[in-house]
């Protein structure tokens, strides 16, 4: 067989992740009755939670897929006879190696039905000399079939949804270049649509400066439906939570104050607010 090297798409996720926006920056200013003595950052600088205490976070180590183990192959050459090695034509090693696989079937048989000179009594025994004999057939049989491997390659595309999207290229695939560019033309095109499902009432605009409110700012996050299709079927379709679909809002300075402490917890991925809890002073 002719060697050859191709790609399948085998699948698609699509998840909101959070990058920090460099345009909206905020400066915590902590009053003298204000108690909110912890701020957890994400590594790239958004807020993850306040009074909560820190905990290094191992999940990501821990939930790291472990490197799968190179299957180790058979080599067909471990099982040639002298006389197969010593042939002096391609041809003549293939009817050779056609005879020997015949052989070893015989053999099988042979066992199969106990009329083995060899034949072991006991079922263990015959087990092991069975499995080294396909073994053997499995290996000189792929010196006409050939050897298929298989490698599980995983691609980012990552888009910015600043705006609704009606079958924008997200992305092409190639056979034999596996996800390229969205402009690389070598690739058939897939398509994303994003559209906004206006879960969030963005209020009008009152004149008043966001810098100029006071509090913690947060993201609270619109919905859209994704939908990635080849042009014809849907290769994927659900809802995500997508901030910039979303507003901003603030919880109020009188919030963190000496008689409770707030525990307020974000999520890193949109900067919404995920859970506050209160714990009473004593």
């Amino acid at each position: 067989p002719t060697p050859e090297t191709y790609w399948e798409l085998t699948g698609v996720k699509v998840k909101s992740v959070g990058i920090p926006d460099s345009e909206a920056t905020y400066f915590v200013k902590l009053k003298d009755k204000t108690v909110a003595p912890l701020m957890e950052l994400t590594e790239n600088g958004m807020v993850k939670s306040i009074n909560v205490p820190y905990s290094p976070d191992h999940s990501a180590k821990k939930s790291a897929p472990a490197a799968p183990a190179p299957s180790k192959s058979t080599n067909p050459r471990d099982f040639l006879t002298e006389e197969i090695l010593m042939a002096n034509s391609t041809a003549k090693m293939a009817e050779l190696v056609a005879k020997e696989i015949y052989n070893i079937r015989e053999s099988k048989n042979a066992l199969l039905r106990g009329q083995a000179d060899n034949t072991p009594s006991d079922g263990a025994q015959l087990k092991i000399m069975l499995d080294n004999l396909n073994m053997q057939e499995d290996a000189m049989t792929k010196m006409f079939s050939g050897v298929r491997s298989k490698e599980e390659k995983t691609f980012t595309v990552r888009l910015t949804p600043d705006k609704e999207l009606s079958n924008e290229v997200a992305f092409r695939f190639s056979k034999k270049l596996g996800v390229v560019a969205n402009h690389d033309l070598a690739g058939t095109p897939f398509y994303i649509s994003l559209k906004d499902l206006k879960s969030v009432n963005i209020p009008q605009e009152d004149g008043k400066k966001k810098k100029d409110l006071d509090g913690i700012a947060y993201n609270v996050p619109g919905q859209a439906l994704v939908i990635l299709t080849d042009g014809k079927r849907k290769l994927y379709e659900g809802e995500l939570p997508v901030t910039q679909f979303g507003v901003v809002e603030y919880l109020a300075p009188v919030l963190f104050n000496k008689n409770n402490t707030i525990k307020v917890y974000f999520d890193p991925n949109t900067g919404g607010l995920i859970k506050v809890d209160r714990e009473e002073g004593k």
